[in-house]
Parts: structure tokens; C-alpha cells; sequence
């Protein structure tokens, strides 16, 4: 497919968007990744430089289009803040070399950023489904900047099977004390199982402190409500006839 034709749901509009939420420079890393993904399927060429001005004349006002519609796609993904900025590049690509000169660190300081986040999350207020998803997307984060590099000596599979054991027990550290049971049962299964396996387990037990603990309360408020004496006029009462 040509990528200077413009198909008709490619309609350059002040309200289209194509990735959420918009970039504030914070989240650059993340926002990036999604434009590319975006923009893989459509004109990812006019932001890596590989789709340049054609040199026959008839060419250039289509890819002159196209190339004006992928930066208001990335003018209305920023900011309104970010916007000025990149306003008067004359091409999508300067747009996105810019936002790249702008926000793009080194390696460390993100890495270190992104372990720190991981070590203090813990789960606290949230559900085991929300903090697992936060944590996996830390570690998917993580992982697109210093991903295991392949070896055929094997030495990347027990680099891996030790990532996921440290990740298993980062994710039990961080739940809830009432999952406590069934953390100190997990420690001790052999061989360790894996994160995915003991995320299973922990939301099988959530469920099932939920279960066990709504029918008290239904019988505790029933109590409450049809008993017509209070409970210490009840306790009185009781030590009247001892």
C-alpha cells in the first residue's frame, strides 16, 4: 500500500487524537511507543526519515499532505503546553526528532527511576488485579529499555528464570498482610513457581476472604437490626439474673 495515499477514516480533524493520555514530556517513554505503534500500520516513515521528499514533482503535494496529516496527529497527541514548540517544524519527522532531543535520557537515570517505582509499590488500597497491572507494566517498561540480550552459551535462560523469581517475590512482598497464609505457602512450594502461577493463586484466595467474609456481616447486621434490646442494656440484663 502507498503510504502518501490518505484513505478516507484518515481525515486530518483538530479533534483527532491518536494516542491517550497526551504527551507531557513525564511520560514520554510510554507515549512514545504508543505513536510508534499507532503509526506502524500507516505512516510510521514520515517520523523515522525513511519516507523523505520524493524528487518527481507529481509526488510531492501527496506526501506533502501526508506528511502535514501524521504531525497534526502528533500536534494533537501533546500537550497544548508542548505545542508551541514543535508548531513550525516544516516536517512531521523535525517534529519528532525535536520531542526526541527534548525528553529522550540517557538510560540510567530511567532505569533507576523505574526500579525505585517498583520497589516501593505495594498493593495497600488497590485490588491484586490493579496492583499486578501496575507492577507488570513497570517491569514491561523496564524491559524495553534493558531487556535480556540473547546467549546461545544458556546463560540468558538462568539470568531470565532469576529475573522472574526476584519479580515473583517482589509481587508477594507487595500484597496485603491478609494474603499472609498463602505467601508463606508459596515461599515454601518446590520448585518455585512462576509470577503468572502465583498471581493465580493470590486472587483465588481474595475471592475467597471476600466469600467467607461477607455472610458475617449479613448475620451480624440482622442481629443488629431485629434485636430490640441494646447490647449493653443485653449485657445488664444478663448480669441482673447471674
Amino acid at each position: 500500500m502507498n503510504p502518501c495515499v490518505i484513505h478516507h477514516s484518515d481525515i486530518p480533524s483538530t479533534s483527532t487524537v491518536l494516542v491517550t493520555p497526551l504527551l507531557t514530556g513525564i511520560n514520554y517513554d510510554s507515549w512514545r511507543r504508543a505513536i510508534k505503534m499507532a503509526l506502524h500500520a500507516k505512516k510510521l516513515g514520515f517520523i523515522d526519515g525513511s519516507l523523505t521528499i520524493p524528487k518527481k514533482k507529481e509526488n510531492i503535494h501527496k506526501w506533502q499532505r501526508c506528511n502535514d496529516l501524521v504531525a497534526n496527529w502528533i500536534l494533537n497527541s501533546a500537550s497544548t503546553e508542548l505545542c508551541p514548540n514543535i508548531l513550525y517544524a516544516k516536517t512531521a519527522a523535525q517534529i519528532w526528532s525535536a520531542l526526541i532531543d527534548r525528553f529522550s535520557q540517557s538510560n540510567a537515570p530511567k532505569i533507576y527511576q523505574l526500579k525505585q517505582s517498583i520497589s516501593s509499590l505495594k498493593q495497600e488500597g488497590v485490588s491484586v488485579n490493579l496492583y499486578f497491572t501496575q507492577l507488570k507494566t513497570l517491569w514491561d517498561e523496564l524491559n524495553s529499555i534493558a531487556p535480556v540480550s540473547p546467549c546461545i552459551c544458556g546463560n540468558a535462560k538462568s539470568i531470565l528464570d532469576q529475573q522472574n523469581q526476584d519479580r515473583a517475590m517482589k509481587f508477594l512482598k507487595g500484597v496485603h498482610d491478609c494474603f499472609l497464609a498463602v505467601h508463606s505457602q508459596i515461599l515454601l512450594m518446590d520448585p518455585f513457581p512462576s509470577i503468572q502461577r502465583i498471581y493465580n493463586l493470590v486472587p483465588q484466595e481474595e475471592k475467597h476472604e471476600e466469600i467467607s467474609f461477607r455472610p458475617l456481616l449479613a448475620e451480624e447486621s440482622v442481629a443488629l437490626h431485629t434485636s430490640k434490646i441494646p447490647y449493653r442494656t443485653q449485657g445488664k440484663t444478663s448480669a441482673s439474673l447471674l
